[in-house]
This record gives structure tokens, C-alpha cells and sequence, in this order.
């Protein structure tokens, strides 16, 4: 019974995925999930939101090892120049993984909506500062 309800809004409001990412329905698709089966555009959209948090867990992971060899005193230009490598490799993997998970999966998306997603998994030298400044501010309150 949930998934003839569940069918139902769908094919009302469609399914949403993220604040921003809303994914209409056919009604075939609509059907396969009263028979029990998960249309494939939206395990698309599971796949894509699981690789995109492999890479967000994996920026937030850099990110705290920085800032804590910042509050260790360390020089920041010495930091950097030491994640530089880590930095760039991870930054290729993101380009990557996106390409490849999007091509992949034959996904249509605006140009504008791709880099918007690239640059919030990839680590720039603004980034770079704004931790520095963070890791200070949080040293001061501490």
C-alpha cells in the first residue's frame, strides 16, 4: 500500500533529491514503482548523490587536516606548499568522477549547474585562506 501512495506523489509533485533538484516522473516510471521496482532515472540520482558525498567527505577530510597543522603554528605557505600535491590530486579526482558518473549516465545538465557542482567539491587557494583564517580564529576562541 506505501508504494501505490508513494507512486501517487510522485506522479502530484514528482521526487525530489536535493533542495534545488526535483526529477519528474513518467508514468511507466510511476508504474514500476507500484509494482515494487525503483524507476532507473531515480537510482541515478542515488548513485550521483553517493558519489558526490564520497567527494565531500573526502574536501572536509583535507580540510581539517590543514586547519589542524594551522593550529599546530605551522607557516601556512609551508602547509600549503606540503597539501599542494594532495590538493591537486583530489582535484582531478573530482573532475573526473563527475565526468565520468555524469557521461556515464547519460544525465542532461546545464553547463552552469555542472560547475556549480565541480567547484563545491573542488579545493582552491581562496579555500586555502579562508581555512587558514578559520583555523586562527578558532586558535583565539579556544
Amino acid at each position: 500500500m506505501g508504494k501505490i501512495v508513494q507512486a501517487n506523489l510522485w506522479a502530484k509533485e514528482g521526487k525530489q533529491f536535493k533542495k534545488d533538484v526535483w526529477i519528474e516522473l513518467s508514468r511507466w516510471e510511476i508504474a514500476q514503482r507500484v509494482l515494487s521496482f525503483y524507476p532507473a532515472k531515480l537510482s541515478k540520482q542515488y548513485e550521483i548523490r553517493e558519489v558526490e558525498a564520497d567527494l565531500y567527505n573526502k574536501y572536509k577530510t583535507i580540510r581539517s587536516k590543514f586547519m589542524q597543522e594551522i593550529k599546530k603554528g605551522r607557516d601556512f605557505g609551508t602547509v600549503r606548499d606540503e597539501y599542494e600535491k594532495k590538493i591537486t590530486s583530489h582535484n582531478e579526482r573530482v573532475e573526473e568522477d563527475l565526468f565520468i558518473l555524469y557521461v556515464a549516465l547519460d544525465i542532461d545538465i546545464d553547463s552552469r549547474v555542472y560547475r556549480s557542482i565541480e567547484n563545491k567539491h573542488t579545493i582552491s587557494r581562496d579555500d586555502l585562506r579562508s581555512w587558514r583564517d578559520e583555523a586562527r580564529e578558532e586558535m583565539r576562541t579556544e
